[in-house]
């Protein structure tokens, strides 16, 4: 999960590099790991947020916006003080890295998959 906004330069950028690593990551994926990808904003304006979608052709998984922003619901859930911020999620629903790198995602997600050979 990626908390970003359209107005946050390193998030444009993050989310461009995220976006090719998802692409990248499901042409190897072997069926053992299985990713989604979610991204959430916390932009004022869901026009401007749409229209970001569409520039950087972000295709994740699932998308949503926050229009509240850091005061907003989603926030407060995962207490996030600064973008850009990412949780790495398990499917039994435990954190199992946050603020990574896409390095470390991908460190992580190898760890992950020697475990289940």
């Amino acid at each position: 999960m990626e908390f970003w906004a359209s107005w946050c330069a390193p998030c444009r950028f993050r989310n461009r590099e995220i976006e090719n690593y998802r692409k990248a990551r499901l042409l190897l994926d072997s069926g053992e790991i299985k990713l989604s990808f979610i991204g959430v904003s916390l932009d004022t304006s869901l026009g401007i947020w749409q229209k970001a979608l569409t520039n950087d052709k972000l295709k994740w998984d699932a998308q949503l916006c926050d229009t509240l922003r850091f005061k907003g619901c989603v926030n407060q859930r995962w207490g996030i003080t600064y973008l850009p911020f990412n949780f790495l999620i398990n499917p039994e629903g435990i954190v199992i890295g946050q603020g990574l790198s896409i390095r470390e995602i991908e460190e992580i997600l190898e760890a992950e998959q020697s475990k289940k050979e």
